[in-house]
């Protein structure tokens, strides 16, 4: 007999939101149903979807994991399907305890679905269109047809297009292709850069080097069943390249083991990073590169309780140290760039190259794409495979991969959010000062960066929403991380284990969908809490809540007479990501909101600010239309947003393009208004920023000369405020100062332009 105990909550399907339907509090069996194996395992999961969610009913559903814990606990996890096509980030979870007990199903399944399967488009046609889109070339056979959802229900019949790009390019383009229109659905890099993390084995804090035992024993070289480690060892090769859909050829280093096991089994080689040309192919970076790697490896073993455990995509996953860029590829000089004999150039940075363009478990069991890997730089000062903080913080990049395949930009009510690429990141510094018990990270290799920088990020802060909001995603990830820690630190020492425990097997509870924002996450994460650690649930809530994210992060400047920008102020400006960015048609909501209160009874309000040029991903060779800020506004209450088939709509009372005679837009105040509230969204494809929003109200005729004067307000400002310190930008509508960031080749081909401005170094506490 089974006995159900139901109890009434709300479930998220096709990415809405019911009320009323019916969660399983608890769905106990006896261990006889498990008699069977896997089989019975898998229905009993089903049975425990279906009676929380009515409409999985009729979904196709294919078990593509069953994760197993120390505690006994089972995770079944399902990919939603359609006539054998995968839906992209839909599925099902459902998590069972050792006694048979039902602890968690959820379930994000697409009921509106393409009538049919057969596309209008041709792959071949679908793989030109990513070409433009993309660093890298395309075929048909790159092209996979798959069931891409929509934001706010709906979903479209469409390509997912992985451009080649050869090894040493630091990219990972996936463009989505209309297979009906050929319209570009979404365009992304899915290059997930990170800075260096420092722990107790690296050149600054350990700085004698020491034979330590590896966690993932070895053979001869350096691999084992689940990592693989290899060298950037230039040999002068040349290898064609389809950048933007111009073909070119590119000089590149080759994946090499150089690393070989002495007479006693171990890899002794000495450390070579003072910036000579040995340093970029010395084998210790490859010794190095495995060693944490490793360890990470056996980390997340741990917290999973299963000592062979495969963790992440890849088996094996594939490591690259000494990475080195073409000479002239950030210049845009296709001829230095091709020729051999120019030396490769310094890469001040580490990246996770993600397997299947992220699309999951379904999509590489369908199609077979496999491939994703971990990339260390040889930076002009600092080798970042020397330094544990960042091989654990790309590891951990892999794991969000294969759990909670969070995405870049999440759509609430306040608007466009960048919480799922921000809580990636802070995830990968979470669990990598976790592994290394130090909330500084970044020591050693943050001298690439600058001489006097004593680490990237600090996990030891008091960062909130919304001033520490800016839209750019390392920026954004140290209110959550920070988070994350102080509950961590606030809990006995022999529970913080358990706790890193508990948000692991919460990532693994991820029903598919990566569209989450910081309260999404932070209550999956505080469900898992209750159950296998009511101390963690209650330390997280606390912190959550203490800094904005609980219950949603607002993202509301109250404004009093200072302009608002970044609190950080090396970041320039707030991001604005266009439709293509977000994966919208139409008008991309934005960031923040401005509030400000009406004294007095004036005739307009005015809200002026900077805009940035060129910001973001999407190819300005005629593929895009530009950044084209607009400005709501709403009196009485804040603009709310919501999104249905793939389109963003809001209730602002107005909306305005930007006047260039004064910089902004202006609107009407009605009578008896006491509060406005405006935001800066985008009209354009292409991604933009703004800095130095400032609110002024325009008197009544009558009462006063046409003068513009500022608002006052007895709020307290929540923001940082900055001057413009020589930021550059351009004014709209005004002067011009010097771009951001140029629409050049330059910018285009060089990816160290955003390498630069990922490197922010984050207040301490």
């Amino acid at each position: 007999m089974v006995d159900m105990r139901f109890a009434r909550s709300r479930i998220g399907v096709g990415g809405r939101v019911l009320g009323g339907a019916l969660t399983l509090a608890a769905l106990v069996t006896t261990s006889a149903v498990f008699a069977d194996g896997g089989d019975a395992l898998e229905r009993h999961a089903r049975t425990s979807i279906g009676q929380v969610n009515q409409t999985t009913r009729g979904i196709a559903l294919v078990r593509t994991a069953t994760d197993r814990f120390g505690d006994g606990d089972t995770i079944v996890r399902f990919a939603q399907t359609h006539h054998g096509l995968p839906v992209i980030g839909r599925g099902a979870v459902a998590r069972i305890s050792k006694a048979g007990v039902t602890l968690r199903a959820d379930a994000k399944v697409e009921s509106d679905l393409p009538v049919t399967t057969l596309p209008t488009i041709m792959a071949d046609a679908a793989a030109r269109t990513a070409e433009r889109w993309s660093r890298g070339s395309a075929s048909a056979a790159d092209a996979h047809l798959v069931v891409w959802p929509l934001r706010g229900g709906g979903s479209r019949l469409a390509y997912a297009v992985l451009p080649k790009v050869p090894a040493g390019i630091p990219s990972a383009p996936r463009v989505i292709v209309d297979a009906e229109t050929g319209d570009v659905l979404e365009a992304r890099d899915l290059i997930r850069f990170a800075r260096a993390f420092t722990y107790p084995a690296n050149p600054t804090s350990t700085p004698t080097p020491d034979l330590l035992p590896i966690a993932l024993t070895p053979g001869a070289k350096l691999t084992s069943d689940f990592i693989d480690s290899n060298n950037c060892i230039d040999n002068k090769t040349v290898r064609p390249v389809n950048m933007y859909g111009f073909n070119a050829k590119v000089h590149v280093c080759d994946m090499l083991q150089t690393a070989t096991a002495n007479s006693t089994d171990d890899f002794v080689y000495p450390p070579v990073d003072d910036g000579s040309p040995a340093a970029r192919s010395d084998t210790f970076s490859e010794v190095s590169m495995y060693y944490h790697a490793s360890r990470a490896y056996d980390f997340f073993r741990k917290l999973s309780g299963v000592a062979d455990a495969q963790v992440v995509e890849d088996k094996p996953l594939r490591l690259v140290a000494n990475l080195q860029i073409p000479s002239g590829l950030q210049s845009g000089n296709f001829a230095q760039a091709a020729d051999p004999d120019r030396a490769l150039e310094p890469f001040s940075n580490a990246f996770f190259s993600p397997a299947s363009g992220g699309l999951g478990e379904i999509f590489a069991q369908i199609y077979g794409v496999t491939g994703g890997g971990l990339w260390f730089g040889q930076g002009p000062n600092r080798d970042y495979s020397y330094d544990g903080d960042v091989v654990y913080h790309e590891f951990t990049h892999a794991v969000v991969d294969k759990t909670l395949k969070l995405e870049a930009w999440h759509i609430d009510a306040r608007g466009v959010i960048d919480a799922p690429g921000a809580m990636n990141e802070g995830l990968a510094d979470y669990f990598s000062s976790a592994l290394a018990k130090d909330p500084n990270v970044g020591e050693y290799a943050s001298k690439d960066l600058a001489a006097g920088l004593d680490a990237i990020r600090k996990l030891d802060n008091q960062d909130k929403c919304p001033a520490n909001v800016s839209g750019e995603v390392h920026a954004d990830s140290t209110l959550f991380s920070g988070a994350l820690w102080e509950a961590r630190m606030s809990l006995a020492e022999d529970d913080r284990m358990k706790f890193d425990a508990a948000l692991y097997k919460s990532m693994r509870e991820n029903a598919g969908s990566g569209d989450l924002g910081y309260d999404d996450l932070g209550k999956l994460f505080l469900g898992t809490l209750a159950t296998d650690l009511p101390a963690g649930k209650t330390a997280l809530e606390t912190a959550l809540t203490n800094r904005g994210v609980l219950p949603s992060c607002e993202r509301i400047f109250e404004y009093t007479d200072h302009p608002i920008s970044p609190i950080d102020k090396s970041l320039g400006g707030f991001a604005a990501p266009g439709a293509q960015t977000v994966g919208l048609s139409g008008l991309a909501p934005g960031l923040i909101q401005v509030h400000a209160k009406i004294t007095g009874k004036p005739a307009k309000v005015t809200l002026q600010f900077d805009a940035f040029e060129g910001q973001g991903s999407a190819s300005p060779f005629g593929n895009a239309t530009p950044f084209t800020p607009v400005v709501l506004a709403k009196f009485g209450q804040a603009i709310t947003w919501s999104v249905k088939g793939g389109k963003a709509s809001h209730d602002a009372d107005a909306t305005a393009p930007v006047d260039s005679t004064i910089g902004g837009a202006s609107f009407d105040i009605p009578d008896g208004a006491t509060d406005v509230w405006l935001q800066v969204a985008n009209k354009g494809e292409s991604d933009g920023a703004y800095a130095r929003l400032t609110v002024a109200f325009v008197p009544q005729p009558a009462s006063a000369p046409a003068t513009t004067e500022p608002a006052t307000t007895s709020t307290t400002s929540t923001t940082t405020t900055t001057d413009d310190g020589g930021c550059g930008c351009v004014t709209v509508g005004g002067s011009s100062r010097s771009s951001r960031n140029s629409f050049g080749l330059a910018a285009l081909l060089g990816v160290m332009a955003t390498i630069a401005g990922l490197a922010r170094r984050r207040r301490a506490s």
